[in-house]
Parts: structure tokens; sequence; C-alpha cells
């Protein structure tokens, strides 16, 4: 709903269908891994990275791999560095939402400090 109502008031109304794109394509993508390997990933983390999808498909096409590919960074990071210290193991569970609002957050947050990674509309 914000984000229809910040296209109607910037008045440009193909952000708002290039974010619902976006969540389509990133729901499809984070359901095919979830299925794919349905003990990897929960359908929560589907449907948020649908929500978040649309968000960074709002704010530009670039955003949207930049965002997903931050989620999946961090969340490798901290489970290196668990696995480093002994506090877990391959087989540990890491719930995978935080990281993916974590990632969206980084791209919309450090737009400005990124904003030469990606063109913006």
């Amino acid at each position: 709903m914000l984000l229809a109502g910040a296209a109607i008031v910037d008045g440009d109304y193909w952000r708002l269908a290039r974010a619902a794109i976006a969540g389509a394509v990133l729901f499809t993508v984070f359901a095919g891994l979830a299925f794919g390997y349905p003990a990897g990933m929960g359908l929560g983390d589907v449907k948020l990275a649908g929500l978040l999808g649309a968000m960074l498909g709002y704010l530009s096409w670039w955003a949207l791999p930049i965002g997903a590919f931050a989620g999946f960074l961090l969340g490798s990071v901290v489970g290196v560095a668990m696995m480093a210290s002994g506090r877990g193991t391959r087989k540990s569970a890491l719930p995978f939402g935080p990281f993916l609002i974590a990632g969206t957050f980084i791209v919309i947050f450090a737009g400005d400090l990124i904003a030469g990674w990606y063109p913006t509309p």
C-alpha cells in the first residue's frame, strides 16, 4: 500500500509495476529453492522474499539481485563464523529471514553509497 501511495504521489506508475514484477520473480525463485530442497528453506522465507523483492524492485531492477545476494552473503558469513567457532555444523539450522531483511536494508539505506553499482531510474 505504501509503495502504491508513493507511486501515485510521484506519478511514476512504472515503479509500481516493476515492484509487482520483481516481487513475483523473487517469490518464484525462492519457491523453487524451497520446493527443491524443503529442509533448506521454509515457506515463510518464500513469502518474505516476495515482499522484499517488491520493495527492492520499486527502487530499481539492479537493487533486486544485489539485495537478494546480500542476504545470502550475510547468511553464509554468519554460518561460516558459527562453524569456525565450533558453535555449529553444516547441518545446524539457521533462520534465513533476518538475513533477507538485513540485505534489503543494506540496499535501501546504503543506496547512496552503492549507487554506482546499479543504475537508478
